[in-house]
């Protein structure tokens, strides 16, 4: 009997957990029949939180040039874009090398927890895979949790990867001895 067709959707950043978390999957979880789909949140730009001046204007001068509030949107517009299609690839790789095939998708958001839940509704996924990061009782009270925010209110169930002791080691290790070799 083949196995049912899996959306999987993986949130993805350029922090260590992320790359851990995609390496981890695509190793030990994910299938070459599967949809997986890499999400990466873009922050919303607010002109006038970050491109008016506290005079009222809004015109500042870039390489002595005069440059509008809409000419500079467009400029921060185009570098998140750059950035996250370059951490869409970087994340991708691991995944590519095992075989699967896999699609992106940008999404800008304010409330990233509440834009992963959307989008797993929206896209049918049938597991939401996150990193665990490893942060206090104090300040997961302070700051909350995106992973403690989706697995309650995600349409799916959620797989949390953490990093454990063991994995650690045996890259430390494996590091080391590739140093000795040279």
């Amino acid at each position: 009997m083949a196995p049912l067709p899996r959306t999987i959707i993986l949130p993805v950043n350029e922090s260590p957990e992320c790359n851990h978390t995609v390496s981890w999957a695509a190793k030990y979880l994910l299938r070459k029949e599967d949809t997986v789909v890499l999400l990466h949140f873009r922050p919303q730009i607010s002109v006038f939180d970050h491109f008016v001046k506290a005079d009222g204007s809004g015109t500042a001068v870039a390489d002595g040039k005069t440059v509008t509030p809409d000419v500079k949107l467009h400029m921060v517009e185009d570098t998140y874009k750059s950035i996250g299609e370059d951490v869409l690839h970087k994340a991708g790789q691991p995944i590519a090398a095992e075989g699967i095939e896999y699609e992106t998708k940008v999404i800008e958001s304010g409330h990233i927890q509440e834009a992963i839940c959307s989008a797993a509704k929206e896209l049918g996924a049938t597991m939401v895979v996150l990193g665990g990061r490893e942060m206090g009782i104090v300040q997961r009270a302070l700051l909350g949790s995106i992973s403690d925010y989706v697995i309650h209110h995600a349409p799916c169930p959620v797989l949390l990867v953490k990093k454990n002791e063991t994995e650690e080691t045996a890259a430390l290790e494996t590091s080391s001895s590739k140093q000795h070799e040279k």
